[in-house]
């Protein structure tokens, strides 16, 4: 039974890695577990099984963004190349049947992505809250060959004394706000905490690995379709949320 458990775990585990495919590289990164508690940071995949074999396979997650290092100049080399999104029950805390309200919610945000940038993105429930992982790149122009970084939509220089985080870090919050708000659902995204997503942070649960809060073994509700989305058509509104924070920033220095 454990070797069976164990061959599951492997191949989930290969294919949250296969969605890192359009990073340049899979190693180093930083996973979790119930034992270790603080991120580890890892070589290959057999450190990654032999982690979540010593913690009984409880709370395996995975980095979706590779570790590059802590200096200023190896921020430089991210770009967006994986959205993550987290949705919980806490959205529906207030409701009378606040699993099928979340569905809902999961709902409208696949389909505003699948919509607006024709990405079919991996779901996966935990027994709390959904992930919702997307691979992508920034191409401009369909003869593109390379993917861009966000140096190609604005120079961060010019923005980075006014966001919090790197611009990585920064859009991937922004898409997770924009691709989960409608306008009836204002209220419920402010109570979310998309603030603390970071490229640090986007721990992906690993299916069939246990949520120790309910004991609920996480299950794939919806598989990447394996082809990287293109988001050129947020960036526009990306960099109207980053001049408008810079404006914001101005006017409140001026003060």
């Amino acid at each position: 039974m454990l070797a069976d458990h164990k061959d599951a775990i492997k191949k989930n585990v290969q294919f949250i890695l296969s969605h890192f495919c359009d990073q340049g590289h899979r190693f180093p990164r930083a996973i979790t577990t119930l034992k270790s508690k603080d991120p580890v940071y890892i070589n290959n995949e057999e450190e990654i099984l032999q982690h979540f074999i010593e913690s009984d396979f409880k709370e395996c997650k995975i980095n979706g963004y590779p570790f590059f290092g802590k200096e200023e100049r190896d921020m430089d080399k991210l770009s967006p190349s994986l959205l993550f999104i987290d949705i919980d029950l806490s959205l529906c805390s207030v409701c009378k049947y606040p699993k099928r309200k979340l569905d809902y919610i999961l709902n409208l945000t696949l389909n505003k992505i699948e919509k607006e940038t024709h990405g079919i993105p991996t779901v996966i429930w935990t027994g709390y809250s959904y992930h919702i992982c997307l691979p992508v790149r920034m191409l401009f122009n369909p003869n593109d060959k390379e993917k861009h970084s966000l140096e190609f939509v604005t120079p961060s220089k010019e923005f980075i004394p006014h966001v919090n985080q790197d611009l990585t870090t920064e859009f991937i919050r922004f898409a997770a706000k924009y691709f989960t708000t409608n306008s009836h659902q204002k209220d419920s995204i402010q109570n979310n905490n998309y603030n603390s997503i970071s490229t640090k942070s986007c721990f992906i649960t690993v299916p069939e690995t246990i949520n120790t809060k309910n004991s609920f073994k996480a299950e794939i509700v919806q598989k990447w379709d394996g082809k990287v989305t293109n988001i050129k058509t947020i960036a526009p509104y990306f960099l109207d949320n980053i001049m408008q924070r810079k404006s914001e920033y101005i006017t409140k220095d001026k003060k």
